[in-house]
């Protein structure tokens, strides 16, 4: 529920947004129940957006989906090294496939082709694909979805090296000709009041980049996790609420450049602002977000009720439009108790964070910190020691 009015919120700001519905799923005669259907962002959506589809999609994964880097940072990877790695070699894109999984699907099987036995997984692990293995290979990372077969990555390359490197002094002039400034101000200030954390203000991933003549625009994906929702960054419950909006990152702002050099020039900040307060007396209203959210209760309850496999009660999906709901937690699995905040009532959240963010914006509540964003915790890779490891919160 939460993802689809994130989308549509996502959407009424002009911003490119996959469509999203629900469904009542069946599979055969086997009822399935109530689900989500989001539209897949590949050439059919690129053609209701943009005014032609031969650009460069990308869909970056973590590391790379920072946007810390840039083309110096390739010279560690052995994409560019080019030093005869069967491994690396192998990492290719043939006819819409991996070469080295393609190879591996034609090699001779074993007489026990048994599968391996199933073990519980654990809900509290980082996702197995997570982290990518070591050495990083950022231009694979950032996951091209169009041209794959004739990648020409120079406007990424060129875009990166002016986030990160551009100075001060010109770096208005220079952004605003390989990003549309104006829509990314606008996906951050959607991002920023909905506290979608599962995102590049939060974990760090879960966008899409369209490059058209060299110019970015930032698609959102992966909405499920928005109205503080997502409980990977250790941020309490007061902490989401109050989120902070002039650093609205789940880690220190430098690691998040995108956010940082447009938030920290004051007429991009100045923008950010009126979109939030656009947002507030739009979109997120509280009247008129209680009124939709009851609308689309009301639309999918009797689906959810002959749902035999929802993760939760009827009772539950009842509670938690208002209330906060209890998680409780197995002590001994990663992190302890505690750690991770309960879900937020969705009305409350709503009604909770537009007035924070109403305070903020008018100076009677901080809207900023040290520098070091909001403070949260997550799984991050060491990528020195090759490891994961949990980082405590930072407050």
């Amino acid at each position: 529920m939460r993802e689809c009015l994130a989308y549509e919120i996502f959407e009424q700001m002009g911003i490119p947004a996959p469509r999203a519905s629900f469904v009542d799923l069946w599979l055969n005669d086997l009822h399935l129940g109530v689900y989500s259907m989001v539209e897949q962002v590949d050439q059919t959506f690129l053609a209701r957006h943009f005014p032609r589809v031969n650009g460069n999609l990308y869909k970056p994964r973590i590391p790379a989906a920072f946007l810390d880097w840039t083309e110096a940072d390739l010279n560690e990877t052995p994409a560019v090294q080019g030093n005869g790695d069967t491994e690396t070699s192998l990492n290719i894109n043939l006819g819409g496939g991996n070469l080295g999984d393609i190879m591996q699907a034609l090699e001779p099987k074993d007489a026990d082709t048994s599968p391996p036995p199933k073990q519980r997984p654990d809900p509290f692990a980082p996702p197995p694909d997570l982290f990518p293995p070591l050495p990083l290979d950022y231009l694979g990372l950032m996951q091209l979805r169009t041209n794959e077969n004739k990648p020409d990555h120079t406007a990424i390359l060129h875009f990166l090296d002016i986030l990160n490197n551009e100075p001060d002094e010109t770096f208005p002039g220079e952004i605003e000709k390989v990003l549309d400034v104006d829509e990314a101000l606008r996906f951050l200030a959607v991002s920023t009041l909905t506290v979608h954390l599962d995102s590049y203000i939060g974990l760090g991933h879960n966008y899409y980049l369209y490059e058209l003549d060299g110019k970015f625009t930032i698609i959102p994906w992966d909405l499920n996790m928005a109205f503080g929702n997502y409980d990977c960054m250790g941020i309490d419950r007061e902490g989401l609420i109050n989120f902070y909006i002039d650093e609205p990152t789940g880690c220190p702002l430098e690691e998040r450049p995108l956010v940082k050099r447009l938030l920290t020039y004051p007429p991009y900040l100045n923008a950010y602002h009126g979109y939030l307060e656009e947002l507030l007396a739009g979109p997120f209203e509280v009247n008129k977000m209680m009124s939709r959210i009851d609308e689309v209760a009301d639309l999918i309850r009797p689906f959810v009720e002959t749902d035999r496999f929802k993760f939760f009660s009827t009772a539950d999906f009842e509670r938690g439009l208002i209330e906060d709901v209890i998680v409780i937690r197995p002590r001994g699995q990663m992190p302890s108790p505690g750690v991770f905040p309960n879900p937020i009532g969705l009305k409350t959240f709503v009604r909770e964070r537009s007035e924070s963010v109403r305070q903020q914006l008018d100076g009677e509540r901080p809207s900023a910190g040290s520098g070091r964003g909001n403070g949260g915790s997550l799984w991050m890779l060491d990528f020195e020691k090759g490891e994961t490891r949990f980082l405590p919160p930072r407050r």
